[in-house]
């Protein structure tokens, strides 16, 4: 999404993930979906296998493992770990710290997944980190989103006022430039448009509150959401069969070590 955050803009994300946390596996419809699509991209995941969860969330990524691996779950938020505890408990390993910096030895994990959280990041010095700690042959796959998702309430935002409301993702020609096919194998890049479907321009934002997702870099404190400006979303937003649509752009990316 964007370079490297300042360390006060990574707080406010984490902050957003916590807030979101005890509510966040009701609501994240999207992102469980996403997350069995990127464990399906897997081979055969031994339980004696190590593998690394960047931005776990909830850690909901394990209960998609038919054979249970050797799981460490990395995130920086605390609400969002705390709750995977709670879930999982002792079966799993979970550790605060950041993507970018990982805190783990050179060739320590068989595997990587992580799904819908490295658009957060510096993508550069995520992968870089990633294939230090992967071994040899290992393998690292995650989904991130790319440009064109929320348009729709992008669009409406845009004719509301001009200040900034939705997060910029990268495009798919951008997501190409950081994957090295020097320095990766077996570079695999798929993309997918989904759609998601509510009642009312209030769901969406609400929704979008409960993954946590709300959070939008430099967005103007000005910019909030007030009564009269949903009233405004709601006539502007473009709807089918009197529902509010959702496109999301998710790209599922696979590589070798």
């Amino acid at each position: 999404m964007t370079p490297s955050l300042l360390l006060q803009e990574k707080k406010q994300i984490a902050d957003s993930f916590s807030h979101a946390a005890e509510q966040y596996d009701q609501v994240a419809r999207l992102q469980k979906k996403v997350a069995q699509q990127v464990c399906s991209e897997f081979g055969t995941v031994s339980t004696d296998h190590q593998i690394l969860d960047l931005g776990c969330g909830t850690a909901d990524i394990y209960s998609y493992f038919a054979t249970k691996p050797n799981y460490t779950g990395l995130d920086i938020s605390s609400g969002m770990l705390a709750k995977a505890e709670n879930k999982f408990g002792s079966h799993i390993s979970l550790v605060k710290g950041d993507a970018e910096l990982l805190p783990f030895a050179n060739a320590q994990f068989d595997h990587i997944v992580s799904s819908l959280a490295l658009q957060w990041c510096d993508l550069s010095k995520v992968l870089a980190e990633a294939y230090r700690v992967l071994k040899p042959g290992g393998q690292l796959v995650f989904s991130t989103l790319l440009d064109g998702t929320l348009e729709e309430l992008n669009s409406a935002w845009r004719k509301v006022d001009v200040n900034r409301h939705i997060n910029q993702f990268m495009t798919s020609t951008e997501l190409m430039e950081y994957l090295d096919i020097n320095l990766w194998h077996n570079v695999s890049v798929q993309n997918d448009t989904i759609a998601l479907d509510y009642p009312n321009v209030l769901s969406v934002m609400r929704e979008l509150k409960g993954i946590g997702a709300n959070h939008v870099i430099g967005r103007d404190k000005a910019a909030s959401l007030t009564k009269q400006k949903l009233k405004a979303l709601e006539l502007h937003y473009p709807a089918k069969h009197d529902l509010k649509y959702v496109t999301w752009q998710v790209a599922y990316i696979t590589l070798t070590k």
